[in-house]
């Protein structure tokens, strides 16, 4: 063996047979139920090999893995690890340690060469596939071994940590679907991330960023937010929002408020790692229109704002806190706002590759929803593509990069939440669509070989026929699961799916959900519930599938299982305002009224522009008792709809507040609810009822002596009792009859309240003729003694008024 003074990786981006597979539409794992032994040879090989030597070699692994992934880095065939390389620092390799990990490579390029499939095969995590364009799969799959097979419950070492976190994420980025597996094992790395002793400061914001990014595939919020904050905290910066008047165009006669990003640092005696400004960062196309500035001019212009210094560490939290941001929050015009005023403090530098990309990815997201901006989207996603596919530029010129700018690229990328280069194509071919690119957005999809994506696009052209064709033409080449599943998506016939079902041995979650689905439209409820529950036992992440799981369960009245289904959606999706008010129904129907307002609470977050929503809000507030969260949801419902239709829900609130017995209680949301209703009058015409619901809550107590309450009622009620009167339905609905005969003697009560503290020659007219008018339809109708009326209450108060009138 000869003493080495470097290792190196210089395998196949993609395996040459896999290649042929994959063009020749032959590549299909669907239906594989087994794994094979891991590699034998390889196995004994590792088992003597010492921790130090295990780590360094995954950790070359990962980084080879993530360049081509991640970062481009395609066409460097052979990646050496010599004794300047920071790996060979840190873990004191020598010429003897080189190569032992060479052999070891040389072993697993053999095996790879002589059956790569098997590497396919090993890496899916149930029935979730591996991406076929995972380039250097072989080395990923020797740092899957080495981290993830073979690993302790509890991490040897901190960088063996480190190290596992990194995997779990391109790993999680990968996959096909999302993987519970690697989400627990993030899980257990979270409650670990404050014994990170043995990294350096950077390296423990590093750790938590991934940790961070790694939970937003999982869209598990609440913990991406604790990792990201004690990543800033770790920075010592935070980030906020200002307003400025400026002007955005430049035809804009008035300055207007517009938004900025700012960042703030806490302590600057940290020593991080300055960035270096680098020509091959993706260049952030302008925007090419004559009206729109390419900054923001600020009013005060002689105003100089000092900005701190902002390093590559403070430029990943800033990222993660974007991308965070936008799931947390709804994606309304304010979201947009905010994320685009991120986005340009971000592009301000060009230090960190990896986030510099991921912003340009976010911003094109953003403007592909702005029809003054999508061409620049389309333009700047084809950029991006064209980046991580190889195709390099700098300065307006195609460049080659050697493999020292390559691994400048390394620093923060998975940190920067990294996205796979089909993440970007897809984005990209999704861009086009929306311009009617569909020639080319459907090459792309043919480039990545999606063909979910392929069968979806031929049919909302109207082109099912070429789809079929496609996919008939797959079948007869290999006949799997996925594909039969296809031929179900374009022809709706149930067959399909069940044959799937047989080929996979019930081990297709998509087979299983789109009969599931089938069975539902058919009303076969039983059927189809069936099918969505296995689909979700064979993939527990599917939210297409847990959606309509709960909605057959809820039909079904099996509201836990709903419940549950629902939970399971809004902790993979929670942006989704959908399930989120459907998991609130299902809490009612349970008799969780308190969960279901929570849940609902939670929904508004994401839409807070759905008038329903606000509805059923404001009935559930009502339902446990918070009437000031219901007088907030009336007034947002009518933010949201110019003919509001709430009276039945204002008319149960009302009367929940004046039975508040608490007097202090009861002046707050009164003095709420008057400005509710004000609100509400103004945008329609109360009816008797609710009119009848607002005079009770201004009605004032016996011992009040303020002329102007006393008025404010009256006002109220008289309008009330106007409407019962002219009404006919009071003389056929004796409730009704009640109502309108307890407000008109209210009203008379009322009038001689008031004009006991009126002195002569300024009373106000009292109106009893409306009492007497009442009382005496009822004896035309009732006998002179009501002695035919049945309800007794309406006989008592008509007795009550009787006297009353007499007086």
């Amino acid at each position: 063996m000869t003493n080495s003074k470097f290792f190196s990786l210089k395998g196949p981006s993609i395996h040459p047979r896999i290649k042929d597979l994959l063009d020749e539409s032959k590549f299909d794992l669907s239906d594989v139920s087994t794994k094979p032994q891991i590699l034998p040879s390889l196995m004994n090989e590792l088992e003597s090999l010492p921790l130090d030597l295990k780590l360094a070699l995954s950790e070359a692994c990962l980084e080879r893995v993530s360049l081509a992934i991640f970062g481009g880095c395609l066409k460097i065939e052979e990646f050496q690890f010599d004794e300047n390389h920071n790996i060979s620092k840190r873990f004191n390799l020598n010429t003897s340690e080189f190569d032992i990990i060479q052999n070891v490579i040389k072993i697993l390029d053999e095996n790879f060469d002589a059956d790569p499939l098997t590497v396919f095969v090993q890496l899916r995590s149930g029935a979730i596939d591996i991406h076929p364009l995972t380039y250097y799969i072989q080395y990923f799959f020797l740092a899957y071994v080495l981290l993830f097979v073979q690993e302790e419950s509890v991490p040897r070492d901190v960088r063996e940590m480190f190290l596992r976190l990194k995997f779990l994420y391109v790993y999680a980025n990968v996959l096909s679907d999302p993987c519970p597996v690697i989400k627990n094992r993030m899980d257990d790395l979270l409650e670990r991330m404050d014994s990170l002793d043995g990294l350096s400061l950077e390296e423990k914001v590093e750790f938590s960023l991934i940790l961070a990014n790694g939970f937003l595939i999982y869209s598990d919020i609440a913990k991406a937010i604790e990792a990201c904050s004690y990543a800033k905290k770790l920075a010592g910066v935070e980030f906020d929002f200002s307003g400025e008047l400026g002007k955005r165009t430049y035809f804009q006669q008035k300055d207007l408020a517009q938004l900025f990003a700012k960042a703030s640092l806490k302590s600057q005696g940290y020593d991080f790692t300055p960035g270096i400004l680098a020509d091959d960062t993706p260049t952030a196309l302008k925007l090419d229109d004559d009206t729109v500035m390419t900054e923001i001019k600020k009013t005060d212009q002689n105003e100089v704002e000092e900005k701190p210094e902002l390093y590559p560490v403070h430029l990943a939290c800033m990222i993660t806190s974007l991308i965070i941001m936008q799931k947390n929050e709804a994606p309304d015009e304010i979201l947009f706002e905010k994320a685009e005023a991120f986005v340009h403090e971000i592009l301000k530098y060009k230090v960190v590759y990896g986030v510099q990309l991921r912003a340009l990815l976010a911003r094109c997201l953003v403007e592909c929803e702005r029809k003054r901006k999508i061409e620049r989207a389309c333009m700047q996603g084809e950029v991006l593509k064209n980046d991580l596919f190889g195709i390099h530029t700098a300065n307006g010129s195609t460049v080659t990069l050697n493999v020292d700018q390559y691994r400048a690229r390394l620093p923060w990328l998975l940190a920067s939440n990294a996205k796979p280069f089909w993440f970007y194509c897809r984005s990209y071919a999704s861009i086009l669509l929306r311009l009617g690119g569909y020639s080319e957005a459907l090459r792309i999809y043919n480039d990545i070989y999606d063909y979910d994506s392929l069968v979806e696009c031929y049919i909302s052209i109207g082109q099912a026929e070429k789809a079929e064709t496609m996919v008939r033409k797959l079948l007869e080449i290999k006949e799997t699961s996925f594909r039969l599943c296809l031929m179900g998506v374009i022809t709706k016939d149930p067959s399909w799916y069940e044959k799937a079902i047989e080929t996979s041995n019930d081990n297709s979650a998509q087979a299983r959900t789109n009969l599931g689905l089938i069975m539902m439209s058919r009303g076969k409820l039983e059927k189809a519930y069936e099918n969505l529950k296995r689909a979700v036992e064979i993939k527990p992440f599917q939210t297409s599938t847990l959606f309509a799981l709960g909605h057959v369960a809820y039909r079904l009245e099996k509201y836990n299982d709903a419940a549950m289904a629902y939970r399971s959606y809004v902790n993979v999706e929670p942006n989704d305002f959908e399930p989120w008010n459907n998991l609130s129904a299902s809490f009612v129907h349970l008799k969780k009224p308190d969960q279901a307002q929570r849940t609902m609470k939670e929904a508004l977050k994401f839409n807070r522009n759905h008038p329903e929503m606000w509805k059923n809000y404001a009935i559930m507030s009502i339902n446990v008792g918070d009437y000031g969260q219901g007088i907030y949801a009336v007034k947002e419902y009518m933010k949201c709809t110019k003919k509001p239709d709430i009276s039945p829900i204002v008319q149960k609130l009302l009367l929940c507040i004046i039975q508040i017995k608490d007097e202090a209680n009861f002046e707050v949301l009164k003095k709420e609810a008057v400005l509710m209703m004000g609100e509400l009058s103004s945008k329609i015409i109360l009816d008797a009822d609710t009119l009848c619901f607002y005079s009770l809550l201004k009605k004032p107590t016996e011992d009040c002596k303020d002329e102007n309450i006393w008025q404010g009622y009256l006002n109220t009620a008289s309008k009330a009792i106007q409407k019962f009167m002219t009404s006919t339905s009071w003389q056929s609905d004796e409730n009704v009859t009640f109502n309108a005969l307890q407000l008109a003697t209210d009203i008379l009560v009322a009038e001689r309240s008031l004009n006991s503290l009126k002195p002569e020659g300024q009373k106000i007219q009292e109106h009893p003729a409306r009492v007497m008018s009442i009382v005496k339809w009822a004896r035309e109708n009732f006998g002179k003694d009501f002695e035919n009326l049945s309800n007794d209450g309406l006989k008592n108060l008509l007795k009550v008024a009787e006297n009353m009138i007499k007086v």
